[in-house]
């Protein structure tokens, strides 16, 4: 195997891995959604349930709390990990919002420019870039877990809450 084609594998490895990461993110913003959904609908309902004694009415606005900021800080982790910010890297000729930017023509003369090496070194940043990339998806992602943990910790807590009202 040539460091070209090393360079190829890499950069497979390196999309597959921004693929996974886009995927669960996909699928923790849709049940974080619908959990933000289902509290924001029983929001109202328990706080009336719980109403019967103050302590009880308060520790459920504090824990439904919990939960909502739970589920906002969630929301924003798995928005994160589908369209991460980068800041300081230079234009790839492999990155097509960097391409966009650049005239048609000036963009096939700068691609006939490169020669062997300059490919190779190209392609060798795009993959630095996309590491970078996949490191906030995940950093995101397991941000987005924790936030996860924290909503459903504080759900058990509203759901014991509200056990104790019934009685």
């Amino acid at each position: 195997m040539n460091n070209l084609e090393y360079l190829k594998d890499v950069n497979e490895q390196f999309l597959a891995s921004i693929r996974f990461a886009d995927t669960k993110a996909e699928v923790l913003l849709a049940i974080v959604g619908l959990f933000g959904g289902l509290l924001g609908f029983t929001y109202p309902r328990m706080l009336e349930a719980t109403a019967t004694t103050e302590t009880l009415a308060q520790a459920v606005l504090v824990t439904m709390t919990m939960c909502a900021i739970s589920t906002i800080v969630a929301m924003h982790g798995a928005l994160t990990a589908l369209a991460p910010r980068l800041s300081g890297a230079r234009e790839s000729l492999r990155s097509f919002p960097d391409a966009a930017r650049i005239a048609a023509d000036e963009y096939i003369a700068r691609l006939l420019a490169l020669g062997p090496d300059g490919i190779r070194g190209d392609l060798a940043y795009h993959n630095a870039i996309l590491c970078r990339i996949a490191e906030k998806k995940f950093h995101a992602l397991a941000n987005t877990v924790r936030a996860l943990k924290m909503m459903l910790i504080s759900s058990a807590g509203v759901c014991l809450l509200y056990a104790l009202a019934q009685f």
